[in-house]
C-alpha cells in the first residue's frame, strides 16, 4: 500500500473542490492507496465538521496547519514537519497556485511523485489595498512559473484550467466526474421534495454554492428580482453557507424578495434537492469547471450559466452560458426559454455518463497517473 497526501487550500466544505476531492478519496482503491490530508486551517474550528469526523473513521490522519495569510513561516514550518515525519511515496496539491509552497517543502522532504492539480481558472484577490493587490499578483504569477517547473505531475479539472496554472506545460484532464446514480431523475422524489419544501406549482431556481466573491450571488439576487417581476410565481432556493451569507440575506430583504427566497444552509441531499429546482443558476465570475454544473446537468436540470465558467462545462442543448455583463433581460430570457422548453429530465444521467463523467471511469484514471509516475521513480505498487 502506497501513502499519498492531499493538501487543501482550506478547511472543509460541502462542495467545491473539497466535494471533487471526497468523490475521489471514496471510489479510489483503498487496499492500494492510503490517503492523508493536509488542511489550512485549525482543527478546533474543524472537530465538528462532518467531513472531519468521516475521514477520521475511515483511518485517514488529517494535519492542519496555519494559513498562510496568518503566519507564512509558521505555516512553511508546519508543512515541513508533516512532510519530514512522515513517508508519502505520493502527495497531490489541491491548492492552485498556492500549491507551489507545499510541493517546495515535498521535494525537500524527498517525496518521489508531487502532484498539482488545478480547480480553478482564476485566483480571488481579496486584498483592497493597491499595494497588498499588486503584491500578491506579483507572488501568484511567479509561484505559477515555479509550479510548472517543480511538479511531477499536472493534472486539471479542464483545459482552461490547466491552461490557467501550468504556464503551457503540459497537463492531463481530469473531469470533475460524479455519482451519476444519485443524481437521476426521480419524479416521485421530486414530488416528495418540493411538497417538504412547501414548493406547489412555483418556477423553482435553484442554486448550489459557497457565499463568497466567486460565485457572484450579487448578480444571481438582480436576476432573480427581475425574473420575480414579471413571474409572480416564482422561488429561488440558495443552498450553501459562506462569509457572503448575511450580506446576500441582508440585500434580498432590501429589494423586498425574501420571501420568494429558500436558505437551505449547508445540505448533505443536494442529489435530492436538485430534483426539485426546474432551473439551475449558476452566475460565477470564474470556475475551474463546476461539479454542481455536472450535477445539475445528471438530475436532468436546464442549466444558465456564466460563460466566464469553463465552455467545457457545457453538455448538452439544455446548457445555456450567458456572459456576465449581458443586460439582467437576457438572463431571465434564457431562463424563461429553457423552462418553457420542458425537456425529458430522464435523458440527464446518460448524457453526464457519456460525456466521461462518471466517478469509477474517472478515479481508474487518477490510479494510472498513480501508478505510471511511481513507475517511473521505480516504485512499484
Amino acid at each position: 500500500m502506497k501513502n499519498i497526501l492531499y493538501a487543501l487550500n482550506g478547511t472543509f466544505h460541502k462542495g467545491g473542490t473539497e466535494a471533487v476531492v471526497l468523490s475521489y478519496y471514496n471510489n479510489i482503491d483503498h487496499t492500494k492507496y492510503h490517503i492523508d490530508f493536509l488542511v489550512h486551517g485549525h482543527e478546533e474550528d474543524c472537530r465538528d465538521n462532518d467531513i472531519h469526523k468521516y475521514l477520521l473513521s475511515c483511518g485517514s490522519r488529517l494535519y492542519y496547519v496555519t494559513p498562510r495569510g496568518e503566519n507564512f513561516i509558521k505555516n512553511q514550518r508546519e508543512m515541513a514537519k508533516v512532510l519530514r515525519e512522515n513517508k508519502y511515496e505520493i502527495v497531490h496539491s489541491h491548492m492552485d497556485a498556492a500549491g507551489y509552497f507545499f510541493l517546495k517543502e515535498a521535494k525537500k522532504a524527498g517525496v518521489p511523485v508531487c502532484v498539482s492539480h488545478s480547480h480553478n481558472t482564476a485566483s480571488q484577490n481579496i486584498q483592497s489595498n493597491i499595494i497588498k493587490r499588486t503584491v500578491y499578483k506579483t507572488i501568484h504569477n511567479r509561484s505559477i512559473k515555479k509550479l510548472s517547473e517543480i511538479a511531477d505531475v499536472k493534472i486539471a479539472c479542464s483545459t482552461e484550467a490547466g491552461n490557467w496554472l501550468f504556464n503551457g506545460t503540459k497537463f492531463a484532464v481530469l473531469n470533475n466526474a460524479i455519482d451519476i446514480e444519485k443524481y437521476t431523475f426521480d419524479l416521485s422524489k421530486r414530488e416528495e421534495i418540493r411538497k417538504h419544501l412547501g414548493i406547489k406549482d412555483e418556477i423553482t431556481i435553484g442554486h448550489v454554492g459557497r457565499f463568497a466573491v466567486q460565485k457572484n450571488h450579487e448578480l444571481l439576487i438582480k436576476i432573480f428580482a427581475e425574473y420575480l417581476n414579471n413571474h409572480k410565481n416564482s422561488k429561488l432556493v440558495l443552498v450553501g453557507t459562506g462569509e457572503l451569507f448575511e450580506v446576500v440575506r441582508q440585500k434580498c430583504t432590501s429589494l423586498g424578495i425574501e420571501k420568494n427566497i429558500v436558505f437551505l444552509g449547508t445540505r448533505n441531499d443536494v442529489n435530492e434537492l436538485m430534483q426539485a429546482f426546474d432551473i439551475f443558476l449558476l452566475p460565477s465570475l470564474y470556475e475551474g469547471l463546476p461539479v454542481v454544473g455536472i450535477e445539475a446537468q445528471a438530475s436532468g436540470l436546464p442549466c444558465v450559466i456564466s460563460s466566464s465558467v469553463s465552455p467545457e462545462v457545457k453538455l448538452s442543448e439544455n446548457v445555456k452560458l450567458v456572459p456576465l455583463d449581458a443586460p439582467i433581460s437576457c438572463w431571465c430570457d434564457t431562463i424563461d426559454a429553457l423552462y418553457n422548453k420542458k425537456t425529458d429530465r430522464t435523458k440527464g444521467s446518460d448524457i453526464v455518463r457519456n460525456a466521461g463523467y462518471d466517478i469509477k471511469q474517472v478515479v481508474n484514471q487518477l490510479m494510472k497517473i498513480y501508478e505510471d509516475s511511481l513507475y517511473e521513480k521505480g516504485i512499484k505498487i
